[in-house]
Parts: structure tokens; sequence; C-alpha cells
């Protein structure tokens, strides 16, 4: 007597394919869930080091601040000190590695705004100097380049630390001055650079318990060799 060969029932193909397909939906909801999952920890990453190379840079920038020296106005063409003019809200200064306008220095100034939902937010915008002359230290300036550097909920404050004017720093190196007299660096909230004749040695950004110290290059002394405002530095 031949074998009979048995094959699927129709039940039987119908119960495999029904497993098959909820086999292929699950394995397809899964890579789309994956997709999502990767998709969005890639924007995270992308977004973290958009935002840490935006402080590296803005980190070089006020690293490479340079003490031009300028006249006060086109109306006090006899005083004049360095372009440096420091808030408790911000600071304005002139760098030599912009973040935008590269190879060329550029006037920056850096300064809090107060976010729409609450907190504030670390602003830096900058005006370049390529083919323009800076004299004056009220000079209309064009800031056309903005970048956000950090967002936060604490406030934001800056400080200054440096000598209280030029006479200050030259009578704490006199050798006629007693030593318990010597005046020393200290902080401010506020440090004009034409009033004071001088720049500070460290910016300090507070942001609730956090500190971002700033230390700008020595190069007043440069600034103080100059007996015409008109020369180059």
């Amino acid at each position: 007597m031949l074998p009979r060969h048995r094959g699927f029932t129709l039940v039987e193909l119908l119960l495999a394919v029904s497993i098959m397909l909820t086999v292929l939906v699950m394995a397809g909801t899964a890579y789309q869930l994956y997709t999502r999952v990767w998709t969005k920890d890639l924007s995270k990453i992308e977004q973290t080091f958009s935002e840490f190379r935006h402080v590296s840079l803005f980190v070089n920038a006020c690293q490479a601040v340079i003490p031009l020296s300028v006249r006060k106005s086109a109306t006090e063409m006899n005083r004049w000190g360095f372009y440096f003019l420091g808030r408790e809200e911000g600071f304005t200064a002139i760098t030599s590695s912009p973040i935008f306008s590269t190879g060329y220095p550029a006037v920056i100034r850096v300064f809090r705004e107060n976010k729409e939902d609450g907190g504030q937010r670390l602003v830096y915008e900058e005006a370049s100097m390529r083919g323009m002359v800076l004299n004056y230290a009220d000079q209309p300036l064009n800031f056309s380049f903005r970048q956000t550097i950090l967002e936060t909920t604490d406030a934001i404050n800056f400080s200054y630390f440096g000598w209280e004017s030029l006479d200050t720093k030259m009578n704490s190196s006199s050798e006629f001055t007693n030593p318990g007299e010597q005046a020393a660096q200290r902080w401010f909230t506020e440090y004009d650079g034409i009033v004071r004749g001088f720049q500070p040695d460290i910016i300090k950004i507070e942001m609730g318990n956090n500190e971002f110290l700033l230390q700008l290059p020595n190069r007043t002394a440069l600034g103080l060799k100059r007996t015409d405002p008109d020369e180059s530095i």
C-alpha cells in the first residue's frame, strides 16, 4: 500500500500566515521605535556638540581681547583710554579672534538677556572691523552677528578684577610707596577702560552658584607705551 503524503490544511496555513504577519508587524514597530530613539539621541549629541563648540569659540574670543586705545569721543579729543566697557549686565571689548569674522579683529559685546519663559540667556554679538578704523569709544558700530552661548534659569551677573586706575597701578610699583600702603587689584561691578586707563585681568560671569572666569591676556603694557592714540598697536 502506497504511503499517504499529508499536506497543510487551510486552517494551518492561515494560522502560519497570521503568526508571520504578527512577527513582521512587531519587528517593523520595534525598528520604527529604534529609529526614532536613535534620531532623537543623535540630535541631542549634535546639539550638545554645537553648544560646546559655541562655548569654546566664545572663550577663545574673550581670551583674545586686545587693548586698543581710542579717544572718548570726537568732542573730547584729548581724553583717551582703552576700548573696554564692563557693566553688571555685560561688557564690550575688541578681540583678535572673533567667532564669525575670522581673519580680522572685531568689536564684541557679551550680555545677559531675559527669556520669554523665565530665566536668562548669555548672548554674544559681533561687529567686524574689516575696512573700519575705530577712533572713538562712542563710534557707531554694526553688530551684524549674534549667537546665544547658553541659557539658564539663574540670573547672570558680570564683575571685573583689575586695577582701579592707571595711577593706582603706577603707585603700587613706586619705590616711594610704603609696603603697607600699596594698593592691590580688586573686583568691580563696572570697568570703563576710558575712565580707568586700564583693562581688567579677569571677567567673572556668575550664574546662580556657578562662576565662569575668563582670564584676559596681559597686553595693557603695549598700550601704555603709546603716546599718540592715532598710532596703530
